[in-house]
């Protein structure tokens, strides 16, 4: 099972960049690139008030703005989680 090291987000819809990072790195089994699938803040929502289950934040911590500026956001991948 191959194991990335490293994520590279790309901003959603942004077909050109993504073909370029993906030729970039295709001999590089460590680099997975994926899209944004974020599509808003879910915690905007109004819920019951249900406690959360979560042991801390999830989301990266980034500007919020960095995909939109730059295009894309690099990082570790998590341990644990596997390329498909």
């Amino acid at each position: 099972m191959l194991r990335a090291k490293r994520l590279v987000i790309i901003r959603a819809g942004d077909t050109k960049l993504y073909q370029e990072f993906r030729k970039r790195f295709a001999d590089d089994p460590e680099t997975l690139i994926i899209y944004d699938r974020r599509s808003g803040s879910r915690r905007r929502q109004k819920r019951q008030n249900v406690p959360e289950r979560r042991r801390g934040e999830r989301r990266l911590p980034h500007d919020p703005e960095i995909l939109t500026n730059r295009g894309f956001f690099v990082t570790r991948a998590e341990r644990g989680r596997s390329a498909r």
